[in-house]
């Protein structure tokens, strides 16, 4: 951990920085306080929209939006320490799950349960308001670093266009991997490897999205429960990586890994794909109606519902001199109020608020069954995440993928991702 933190704080990594703006109606006059706020550059206009509401209520809080442009959260934790280390790093940030603990296991956060435990009955509304498993996602060795803000699962997008035309029944809630094969392989059958080939699934070499909800599905996962070692040598991480193996190798009815499901689901070439939320709004902006799919949980091998969730949020850096003035940012992003009034205009997350996720499983260009992503906040399992994730990522992406291509066998890249994996987590 010592290493991976020296590392951090002293890296020169050429990252540039997006646009940065202030926030707020007007320039400093020097009565307002003024506090910093970081995020993806890819979600810079997202943030200034949410700090033009919360200016609406605190217009003596001046906001600057520092837009990191990094392509990973590896450069973006990168980065934001480097900062941090130069004295000039935020005073608030929005952060994942893949980001969270090592920023709090390197000490750079503020606990806040005494910040919670003073404002308790402001909070009891929003707080309340949340599933048990959201409000512990960044409750790290008994401290509290963050209120959670959005959130996302995985679940399976299928199209009904193609399965009708394959004379299938929609999936239902507790279907298994066999039935999620056996309908592949229906919708495939007539395949003759041309240009308009129709597929059961695609899928990519991603973490979050493919590697860790398949893991699940078979009973496995990445690390075990308190991330503290590798798990892939297990029986069911053995079979998890067999199967999408065989997907596109043995059964043929997935097209080479990395090919774009949502592409090819719009042609209606694609019976599911693997995602969360953010796909509805992909789906309508390539003008896919959504009465053409729907969503389900994710299959299991015995039919048991899992899902995999990620979990962000706003903490707020030690080394802050604004304090009390970025908490109550924080407090206003995790608001039921502000999350039942804003967030269900912006379908990228889901809404920590449940009442908030149920005004968007309401709408009316949203699937049917939208109901199932908040309803996995109480089963689903988090994203393995710890401080060395960007470590544990890249070992895993490339292991899977030279399994996947052929390069390496089952057990060679299980037994090498085990191995580099539990080095890292002992550095």
């Amino acid at each position: 951990m010592k290493k991976l933190i020296a590392v951090l704080l002293s890296a020169v990594f050429a990252v540039c920085f997006g646009l940065t703006l202030v926030a707020c109606g007007g320039g400093s006059d020097g009565s307002k306080e003024k506090i910093v706020f970081a995020c993806n550059s890819g979600y810079l206009l997202d943030f200034q929209e949410r700090i033009e509401e919360f200016n609406k209520i605190y217009p003596d809080i001046e906001v600057e939006i520092q837009a990191i442009n990094a392509g990973s959260w590896g450069e973006m934790l990168q980065t934001i320490s480097t900062d941090i280390a130069s004295g000039v790093g935020p005073d608030i940030a929005d952060i994942a799950s893949e980001g969270m603990y090592v920023f709090a296991k390197s000490g750079l956060l503020e606990p806040l349960d005494p910040y919670i435990e003073r404002d308790a009955e402001e909070l009891t509304e929003s707080l309340d308001a949340m599933d048990e498993n959201l409000r512990n996602a960044h409750v790290i060795d008994g401290v509290t670093y963050s209120l959670p803000t959005v959130w996302n699962n995985m679940c399976i997008y299928y199209n009904k266009n193609v399965l009708d035309g394959a004379g299938l029944e929609y999936p239902q809630e507790g279907w298994t991997t066999q039935d999620f094969l056996e309908m592949c392989q229906k919708v495939a059958q007539n395949n003759t490897g041309g240009n308009n080939d129709i597929y059961g699934y695609a899928f990519y070499n991603a973490y979050f999205t493919t590697i860790e909800p398949w893991l699940c599905a078979f009973g496995a996962s990445i690390l075990n429960d308190d991330w503290s070692a590798c798990t892939l040598n297990d029986e069911g991480a053995a079979e998890a990586w067999q199967f999408l193996y065989d997907l596109i190798n043995t059964y043929e009815v997935s097209p080479k890994l990395g090919t774009s499901d949502v592409d090819l689901f719009v042609q209606n070439r694609l019976a599911f794909m693997g995602s969360g939320l953010w796909y509805v709004e992909n789906l309508r902006n390539m003008d896919f109606p959504v009465e053409d799919y729907d969503v389900v949980p994710f299959p299991s091998k015995d039919g048991s519902l899992r899902s995999v969730i990620g979990v962000g949020g706003a903490p707020i850096f030690k080394n802050s001199e604004h304090k009390e003035a970025a908490w109550t940012l924080a407090k206003f992003l995790s608001g039921k109020k502000f999350q039942e009034e804003y967030l269900t205009e912006s379908i990228w997350a889901i809404p920590a608020i449940e009442s908030a996720a149920d005004i968007i499983a309401q709408k009316e260009d949203i699937p049917d069954n939208a109901e199932i992503f908040y309803e996995s906040a109480s089963y689903g399992t988090y994203v393995p995440a710890p401080a060395q994730y960007t470590a544990i990522e890249s070992e895993v992406l490339r292991d899977f993928g030279a399994y996947i291509a052929g390069i390496n066998s089952l057990e060679e890249s299980l037994s090498k991702a085990v191995e580099n994996i539990n080095l890292a987590l002992v550095e």
